[in-house]
């Protein structure tokens, strides 16, 4: 009986061991991104660079929430999710390229949403948006398993405020599939000033 009383305090403590160790790595992993209209459709087959564009405008206000997005340092993706490079702050009428690693494969084909923030985690993209940049292209060779997406954005026509891009995988051809049939792999923020 004796020799039960001494196993008591060991395993509670290799018990507390475990949890605190799991706390750790979740703190690890990072918080998930937050998101958020003028609408510009653009076939974007080539590493990013706009083939054609077509605009509708229609003005609506955009709230700034504080920034944030993954640092430098984000864990490598999975093979259906985008890691971004850090998007720092632009002045409104920027031109600037947002990319990342992937490992999706080679010629995945991308469906690309640029819309202000909307304040809620991202599920896919939003046909309805008023504001934003659509637009596809397709995963790029990379280096080892990872693999590049990009996408060139021009705000010219953007309010100050917060941004979401949006990246769905998409089933069959990029230029052909439905987005709204898309896995979502990923989003970053950008901000406006």
């Amino acid at each position: 009986m004796n020799h039960h009383q001494k196993l008591g305090p060991i395993l509670i403590c290799v018990v507390i061991l475990i949890a605190i160790a799991t706390f750790l790595i979740a703190g690890c992993m990072g918080p998930a991104p937050d998101q958020q209209g003028q609408k510009t459709m653009i076939d974007n087959e080539k590493g990013g660079q706009p083939a054609a564009a077509e605009s509708m405008t229609k003005a609506t206000p955009v709230p700034s929430p504080a920034t944030t997005g993954r640092s430098a340092s984000s864990p490598a993706p999975s093979a259906t999710t985008i890691a971004f490079d850090p998007v720092s702050n632009k002045k409104t009428g920027a031109r600037f390229t947002v990319s990342g690693t992937t490992g999706l494969p080679e010629g995945t084909g991308l469906f690309w949403q640029v819309m202000p923030d909307t304040g809620r985690p991202p599920a896919g993209v939003d046909m309805n948006a008023q504001i934003g940049i659509m637009a596809n292209n397709r995963a790029t060779k990379g280096t080892g398993t990872l693999n590049r997406v990009s996408l060139d954005v021009d705000t010219k026509d953007f309010a100050p405020g917060k941004y979401v891009v949006i990246v769905v995988s998409l089933p069959g051809d990029s230029g052909t599939a439905d987005p709204t049939t898309g896995t979502l792999a990923g989003s970053t923020y950008f901000t406006l000033v």
